[in-house]
């Protein structure tokens, strides 16, 4: 497929892309975005082909469910460390991040948001200095196991396991937070 014949059928690949990815993902925003993500794809693969590909609709098809099911996996996985992940001072709630909300929603948002950050500090504090440690080099610095492991003088396995515990506890410890 060359690039104007790419430009003619985006929108039949594009409607094919959303419509695989309303199969794995909640909702159709995250549907679009996985859409934008596939047609990229596909036209960075239109400009550098050297050989053409036969069937671009079961190719975009493939990709969505593809990308669709990375985005479920990435959202299952840590669903509470994407929640309440302290943010950076360039993501903070200020007056203008805020969506355009009536002042007292505003106010409102900014407060949960404080709240949830005071929340996860929290419980964080409440984890053994080594499993904070493992927990923020794999959340936040998105180090791999075995990047962990060599930096702790341990095994992967090692690190897995109280990777898994620190998820544990900190999700317990949130919840008993929230209750109160």
């Amino acid at each position: 497929m060359d690039k104007i014949t790419y430009i003619s059928r985006a929108t039949t690949l594009r409607s094919i892309a959303v419509a695989t990815a309303l199969r794995y993902v909640k909702d159709a925003d995250e549907a679009e975005d996985v859409a934008q993500e596939v047609l990229l794809k596909m036209w960075e693969a239109v400009c550098t082909a050297d050989e053409p590909v036969s069937n671009h609709e079961a190719v975009v098809a493939t990709w969505a469910k593809n990308l669709a099911i990375s985005h479920v996996r990435a959202q299952r996985r840590h669903p509470l460390l994407r929640l309440f992940r302290p943010r950076d001072d360039d993501e903070a709630p200020d007056e203008t991040r805020l969506p355009d909300l009536p002042d007292t929603q505003r106010a409102d948002t900014a407060m949960m948001r404080n709240e949830e950050e005071r929340l996860y500090c929290a419980a964080m504090d409440q984890l053994p200095y080594v499993w904070r440690t493992v927990l923020c080099m794999r959340q936040e610095e998105e180090k791999s196991f075995a990047e962990i492991a060599a930096i702790l003088g341990s095994t992967e396995g090692s690190v897995r396991g109280i990777l898994c515990k620190a998820r544990r506890r900190l999700a317990d410890t949130l919840a008993a937070y929230i209750k109160q």
